[in-house]
């Protein structure tokens, strides 16, 4: 069943959402509550989920797979390729060394997805979520934003980085591999 949250959420080695819950985009300048709120307009709270690397790997792979919102992901970077026609995701640690996927990771979340949402969590996970009963997501957004020194730059490699991104697959998607070859003959 579902449990109150006991772990800090800066404890989490890693960050999942959905494409859904973000739904509009942040302008350039001074933000305000209001336009926060446009971007982040449900009252989601946080959830914790322990889980593998491996389980983490089969969401991504599970993801790429379906037409729905992709996810974004913080924490660890996640790369999918298609090999023997399996869609095969590896992670990686920010310093790129690979994580095993026998590793214990703890996902920090939102509700909506530990509790189902999206069908992108399995039943054994949802299992295990950890419901924090503290403020929205947004308004915990909301407050790191106001003890924020500067605001983010474009040039921050940390947040955004093109030549490594957070989710690396072949496009397009839904990711549909095959284990024929590409130039053999149908």
């Amino acid at each position: 069943g579902v449990q109150s949250c006991a772990l800090p959420i800066s404890a989490a080695d890693v960050a999942l959402t959905n494409g859904g819950g973000v739904r509009a985009d942040l302008p350039a300048g001074p933000l305000t509550y209001g336009r926060l709120f446009e971007a982040l307009p449900f009252d989601n709270r946080f959830a914790t989920v322990p889980l593998t690397a491996a389980d983490l790997a089969t969401i991504v792979a599970r993801n790429l797979r379906h037409e729905n919102g992709i996810i974004s992901i913080s924490g660890i970077r996640a790369q999918a390729r298609c090999a023997g026609g399996e869609l095969v995701v590896t992670l990686l640690r920010p310093d790129g060394r690979t994580v095993a996927p026998a590793t214990h990771l703890t996902l920090v979340t939102s509700d909506f997805l530990a509790t189902g949402g999206d069908g992108l969590l399995p039943a054994d996970l949802l299992r295990r979520a950890a419901l924090e009963d503290g403020p929205p997501i947004r308004d915990a957004v909301a407050d790191r934003l106001r003890t924020g020194k500067t605001a983010p730059s474009d040039e921050d490699r940390a947040l955004f980085d093109p030549a490594r991104p957070r989710l690396a697959y072949p496009e397009p998607r839904p990711v549909r591999c095959s284990s024929r070859a590409a130039n053999s003959p149908l």
